[in-house]
């Protein structure tokens, strides 16, 4: 097993135990399990010479999650708020190494595949866990499985649904395309059980990313997609049919109270920030026990690390849109046949979004944080990735990408 493919299965890895380590029910060793599985990652990619040479998003993620980090060191709680945001930064780096460690668009379609069928498997898993136990799998009328939030669930599956249907338009088999189809079914249903508005938004705005151009090449297309949400429908349909009250989601996304809930919260964080502007508070916790949840990844960089952090953050973000404004304009030359920019950018645009509600990107305990690494990343190398598929080189060095960084001897030139 190679060194790409011990970082993918833990990276698989860490996408199904992190929901599960912060249920209600997670054990001690769940959630060692989690930090094991980023921590070998890092190593992995250190030992195997895949950490990327800090290059356009790749440098400017890492400014930013080292400065986030040892924000801890100026908090109340400085060993424990190490820790927490330390698991934050494996988190991303691990996503980081993912999208870094592949050789070609060929190798990329790959394991993104075996990323979708983990996560189809997964929201089987949630589905039949719901069918066998109802009654305890619906908390506040929302789906709630395993003693997982609701919230949380939904967050999780809306980057594994996004994935789902950018493969369900990529070469394979009719086998495969079922696969997709279905995990797509099944991850809607999830979604929409949780009620989760905020994870709704994200598969609409990291579908209107990822079928732009799927939809410019074959319009029909989009009846495919469409079938999607009528499926699951159908399906929540038959579920009222049978039992009433066994529809958990729709009646609170279909709710017209449009209360702001976190109102108070945010405030809260604000009030935080105007006690340190500068440098912010370092870390914002429950006495000193875990993580804040400010439900704004915006006011929480704010109120953690002041206007210094706060700049740094939106330095990230004005450079990482030019990397996809590169990246496009590559497009148009005839690069990124397989439409890596729209994807990784459907899933970036779709976590800063669901930022404005949750913060639990900036959170090592989350999905989330693994998906921002990957998504930078793969912005940083989609219109190249495909140089390398289909050739065969001479010289091992050859096969690892030009922006890989190399401790034994200088990186290697691209081609001009």
């Amino acid at each position: 097993m190679n060194t790409a493919s011990k970082i993918w299965i833990l990276g698989a890895a860490f996408i199904v135990i992190a929901p599960l380590s912060v249920s209600g029910t997670a054990t001690g060793s769940l959630k060692w399990a989690r930090l094991l599985t980023t921590v070998l990652a890092c190593y992995f990619a250190y030992v195997g010479s895949q950490l990327p040479e800090r290059q356009q998003g790749a440098k400017s993620l890492l400014q930013f999650s080292i400065l986030f980090t040892v924000a801890a060191l100026w908090s109340d709680y400085k060993v424990m708020g190490m820790v927490n945001k330390g698991m934050y930064f494996l988190a991303a780096m691990t996503g980081l190494a993912m999208s870094y460690c592949v050789i070609s668009g060929k190798d990329l379609l790959q394991r993104l595949t075996m990323l979708g069928y983990t996560g189809g498997a997964s929201s089987v898993s949630l589905a039949y866990m719901f069918m066998t136990n109802k009654e305890e799998s619906i908390v506040g009328d929302r789906l709630s499985v395993g003693g997982m939030n609701a919230n949380t669930i939904g967050q999780s599956g809306a980057p594994l649904l996004l994935l789902s249907l950018y493969l369900l338009f990529k070469p394979g088999t009719k086998l495969q395309k079922g696969i997709h189809l279905s995990s797509a079914i099944m991850l809607l249903a999830v979604i929409l059980g949780t009620g989760s508005r905020g994870a709704l938004l994200m598969v609409v705005l990291g579908s209107v990313f990822i079928l732009k151009p799927i939809l410019k090449k074959n319009f029909m297309a989009g009846f495919i997609v469409l079938l999607i949400p009528v499926v699951v429908l159908q399906m929540y349909g038959a579920m009222a049919k049978d039992e009433e009250g066994m529809t958990p989601g729709l009646d609170r996304l279909n709710t017209q109270d449009t209360r702001n809930t976190r109102a108070d919260m945010w405030n809260w964080t604000y009030r935080r920030f105007l006690e340190s502007p500068a440098i912010g508070q370092g870390w914002l916790s429950w006495s000193g026990s875990s993580s804040t949840n400010t439900h704004n990844i915006y006011l929480h960089v704010l109120a953690e690390c002041g206007i210094i952090g706060a700049i740094v953050f939106a330095s990230m973000l004005i450079r990482v849109f030019g990397v996809y404004r590169e990246d496009v304009a590559g497009m148009k030359a005839g690069m990124d046949p397989h439409d890596f920019t729209y994807f990784s950018a459907g899933i970036l645009a779709s976590m800063l979004l669901h930022g404005m509600v949750e913060s639990s990107t900036l959170l090592g305990t989350s999905t989330n944080a693994l998906f921002l690494g990957f998504s930078i990343g793969l912005l940083d190398r989609s219109t190249i990735l495909d140089h390398d598929e289909d050739t065969t080189l001479k010289n091992p060095d050859d096969q690892l990408h030009p922006w890989a960084f190399q401790r034994n001897h200088p990186p290697l030139k691209s081609k001009t």
